[in-house]
Order: C-alpha cells, then sequence, then structure tokens
C-alpha cells in the first residue's frame, strides 16, 4: 500500500509538473506569437511609412509642376497606401494616428480640386511629411498597467460604446424594415437616427479592418459599384432614385455588419491613449469631411452627423475629465467651455428633434463650426499626450 501510495505521489508530482510546463509552454507560444504579431504590425507601418513619404515627395514635384493631373493620381495613391495599413498604426501609435490623418484626409480631398491650391496642399504636405517621420521613428513603448481612474475611464466608454452599438442595431432594423416594406418616406425619417448612433463610436467601427467600409462607404470610396454596400447606397436609392426598389440586399448586409461590429465591440480591448485618440479622431473627420456636406451628400443630413461626432467625442472627454482635473484643472476646464460653445453653434440649426439640412448654413456658419471644431480637436490633443 505504501508503495502504491510512493508511486501515486510520484505519477501526480509528474503531472503537476508536465501541467506547469505544458502552460508556460502555452504562455511562452502566446507571448511569442504576441511578439511576431507586434514586429509584422511594425513591418508594416515602416514599409507604409516609407511608402507615403516617397508619395510626398512626388507630390511636392507636381505641385511645384502644378501638373493637376499628376496630383490628382497621387492623392488617390496617398489614400490607398494610408488605408491598407493606417489600423495598424492607429493600434500601436494612436496620437501619431490622429496627427498624421489631420493633414492626410483634407490633403487627399483638396487634390481632387481643380484649380489646384499650391500653397495649400504645399502646406498639408509638409505636415503630412512630418508625422510620417515621427511615425517612421516611433518604437511602441513597453508600459505598465495604467492607473485606477484611467481603467475606469475606459470601462466607462466601453459601456457607453456597447450601448450606441447596441442601439444601433435597433435602428439600423427598424430603418432597414420600412425600406423593405416600401415605406419611404418612414425610412427617410428614420435614416438620421441609425446614423446617430453610428457617428457617434466611429473611432471604434474603423478599427475592426472593412467593417466601416462595407457599413459607411462613399460612393467614390470604392472602385467599382459593384463593391459599395452601406447607409449611402439606401441614402441615395431614397433621396436620389426615389424608390426602395431593389434594395433587399443592400439592407440584409446592412443589418449582419451591424450586428457584426456590435459582436466585435464586445470582445475589443480598448487602452487610454487610444479612447482620448478616438476624440480627437471624431472632431478631425467633422471638422474635415461632414463640415463640407461630403458625408451625407444626397440627404443633406450632414449636421446629423456632425452633432454625433461631438457628442461621441463629449462621452470621451466626460470619462477622463476627472484625471485630467487631477494633471491639469486649466485644460479641463477650458475644454468644457469649447465643447459648451461649439454646442451653442449647433443648437441653432436644431430643428424639432433633428437639424436642418446642410444646404441651408452660409459659408460663415460652417467656417465658424469648423474653427471651432479645429479648437477642440487641438485641445483634446493635449489630453491624449497627458494621459498616455
Amino acid at each position: 500500500m505504501k508503495r502504491f501510495t510512493s508511486i501515486l505521489s510520484v505519477l501526480v508530482v509528474s503531472s503537476l509538473a508536465l501541467s506547469a510546463c505544458n502552460t508556460n509552454q502555452a504562455n511562452d507560444q502566446k507571448n511569442n506569437e504576441k511578439a511576431k504579431t507586434a514586429q509584422s504590425a511594425q513591418n508594416a507601418v515602416g514599409e507604409g511609412t516609407d511608402k507615403l513619404l516617397q508619395l510626398s515627395d512626388e507630390l511636392t514635384k507636381a505641385l511645384d509642376q502644378k501638373d493637376s493631373a499628376k496630383v490628382k493620381k497621387l492623392g488617390e495613391q496617398i489614400n490607398k497606401t494610408w488605408f491598407s495599413f493606417e489600423n495598424k498604426v492607429r493600434k500601436t501609435a494612436p496620437l501619431l494616428y490622429t496627427e498624421t490623418e489631420k493633414s492626410l484626409l483634407p490633403l487627399v480631398s483638396g487634390t481632387k480640386i481643380e484649380p489646384v491650391d499650391q500653397k495649400t496642399l504645399s502646406g498639408l504636405n509638409e505636415k503630412m511629411a512630418v508625422s510620417l517621420n515621427k511615425l517612421k521613428n516611433f518604437k511602441p513603448s513597453k508600459k505598465g498597467t495604467a492607473n485606477a481612474d484611467l481603467n475606469k475611464a475606459v470601462e466607462q466608454y466601453k459601456e457607453y460604446v456597447l450601448k450606441q452599438s447596441n442601439q444601433l442595431v435597433a435602428a439600423t432594423e427598424e430603418f432597414s424594415n420600412a425600406v423593405i416594406k416600401g415605406e419611404m418616406e418612414k425610412a427617410k425619417k428614420l435614416y438620421p437616427n441609425a446614423r446617430t448612433y453610428y457617428e457617434r463610436i466611429e473611432p471604434i467601427a474603423e478599427s475592426f479592418g472593412d467593417l466601416d467600409p462595407k457599413i459607411d462607404a462613399r460612393e467614390n470610396d470604392v472602385s467599382s459599384p459593384s463593391e459599395w454596400t452601406g447607409f449611402h447606397v439606401i441614402e441615395k436609392a431614397l433621396w436620389v432614385n426615389k424608390t426602395t426598389k431593389g434594395q433587399e440586399k443592400v439592407v440584409n448586409q446592412l443589418i449582419q455588419d451591424v450586428k457584426e461590429l456590435h459582436k466585435k465591440i464586445k470582445a475589443v480591448q480598448l487602452e487610454p491613449a487610444q479612447v482620448v485618440a478616438g476624440a480627437v479622431e471624431l472632431l478631425d473627420e467633422a471638422a474635415t469631411s461632414k463640415i463640407t456636406g461630403e458625408e451625407e451628400r444626397y440627404s443633406h443630413v450632414d449636421l446629423v452627423d456632425l452633432a454625433a461626432n461631438v457628442e461621441g467625442s463629449k462621452a470621451i472627454f466626460d470619462v477622463v475629465k476627472e484625471p485630467l482635473m487631477k494633471k491639469d484643472p486649466e485644460l479641463a476646464n477650458s475644454i468644457e467651455k469649447e465643447f459648451s460653445a461649439l454646442q451653442r453653434s449647433l443648437k441653432q440649426f436644431k430643428k424639432g428633434a433633428s437639424f436642418v439640412s446642410y444646404n441651408q448654413l452660409k459659408e460663415k456658419d460652417t467656417r465658424k463650426i469648423s474653427q471651432q471644431l479645429n479648437t477642440l480637436s487641438e485641445s483634446l490633443s493635449k489630453v491624449a499626450k497627458l494621459l498616455s
């Protein structure tokens, strides 16, 4: 009996040792895989950055030569190249991501306009090159665990995003049902509501590869009409073609995609710098595309999108305000005032529960709102650096 016990003890110890060994091997394998993934992402960022810097040099020459055709072509190449690796930048260097987009997005938009605005595009190109060189030399830091305040802030924001994505699914289903039933006027009224929930969490949606373009691509964002899916396909059918017919496939795909987005959001892990950078990104996009009227070009409900972007950014600021007050109360109070001023500017264009058509805004109105967006974006950039 003693001998059996002894043998059993040996077997148990051996089993535990083997189990621990297997666990260690599994952990080592997981860490190695993470390291390989991180290195792969860093390599992709490096290669993509080098390509963009090369295109930036070519754009400088094309601008000097006033070659508008070349400028337009290079703008398309810059946009395509950035799109190929931007999500890797977003995850590894969120602050540099927003800094790069602040010049890259208006640059790409500007290359499509004739006659070429050489001075403006040259300035944007120079700023983009500065950001890209920072990105080229960027080395991800191995930071410790964020403090309790920031962890709490991230958890609160995750709850906000989950709630918004859940409402997005419900609002999209309601809108889609109206389209399928041929209830065009009802669909038109429901469209802005669904858009609101999406625009509040757009940076998170954009971090999931091709889900954002599947849901939110504009007509000129795809190479062929067969690739175009999402909200704006239906928007064009409702406001331009004035029909709901033939939209069943698009509608079903849209519902599937927003449900997939909600599923991915449940599993996403957020970092403080990434969250605050998301607020900056929302405002930058609002200042470059929403305020120009190009986002909702058929329905002209651009102010709905813009207001939702501001609300999404404010939701981020609200959760980081407490830790920010401990580091820079003056900046926190200043941002609070900037948000209030911007929301007052938007409020004057409210019409019932929604907003007036974008076409009713005058140039002085869009200029004022754009300036407020840029000021707020700069202030939130300081927050990101303080809390990163």
